[in-house]
């Protein structure tokens, strides 16, 4: 009775070692994996910093490109407005012409 017990103590001592040693080599492979995770979240931060730099200039040169497409959107209607002044200076001319021609 009491060799039975201790058969059945040493197998539970090996079955506890065997649990042990699973149990740390789980854990290690958790620390590395936590590492390269952690790795990994480093370089996605860095890369989200990046992009919203990127990003950031890019705003910044549409905002330009807005201001530059206005400018030339008032230079095209300052272009038309000396050039309908242009043909109404041509018109009074011809009339003043044509009017002093005939009497």
């Amino acid at each position: 009775m009491i060799e039975k017990q201790n058969r059945k103590l040493v197998g539970g001592i090996k079955t506890a070692y065997e649990a042990l040693e699973i149990a740390d080599d789980t854990s290690n492979r958790l620390a590395s994996q936590t590492e390269i995770l952690t790795r990994g979240g480093e370089r996605v931060i860095l890369l989200q910093f990046v992009v919203i730099e990127q990003l950031r200039n890019v705003n910044g040169m549409l905002d330009e490109s807005r201001g530059l497409i206005k400018d030339m959107q008032n230079t095209i209607m300052k272009n038309k407005m000396r050039m309908y002044g242009v043909f109404g200076l041509i018109g009074l001319a011809v009339t003043f012409i044509v009017g002093s021609y005939f009497f």
